[in-house]
């Protein structure tokens, strides 16, 4: 895990100087990288001052020293896949409760 300083980018040096030109923000410097389990190259955010990347940096460490570290873009499971999990899920549910329940996925939900 480490801190890249984005000013190194030719790419992030030109939008910095089409933001300042623009009157906005420039986007923030410091960039938390770090390889995911898989090895993908992840990111832990952007932050406009070093100590706050370094906070994120110790944050992510501590996270996984203890276990508890979560991928954020693991969460981003497709609606249909998380709305079949839950539907097979409902054991509970009368027979006619579950057609209906999959009537509205196919009809309303899933289309859209």
């Amino acid at each position: 895990m480490w801190i890249y300083d984005r000013q190194q980018d030719k790419r992030y040096r030109e939008q910095v100087a089409r933001a300042k030109a623009a009157k906005r923000t420039p986007p923030a410097r410091w960039l938390v990288r770090y390889y995911s389990a898989t090895g993908q190259l992840k990111s832990g955010g952007t932050y406009k001052k070093k100590p706050d990347a370094e906070r994120r940096q110790a944050e992510i460490e501590r996270q996984l020293e203890t276990g508890t570290f979560s991928d954020p873009s693991a969460g981003k499971a497709p609606l249909a896949e998380v709305a079949e999990k839950w539907l097979d899920a409902q054991h509970h549910l009368k027979r006619s409760t579950r057609r209906d329940y999959r009537e509205y996925l196919d009809n309303y939900v899933l289309p859209e």
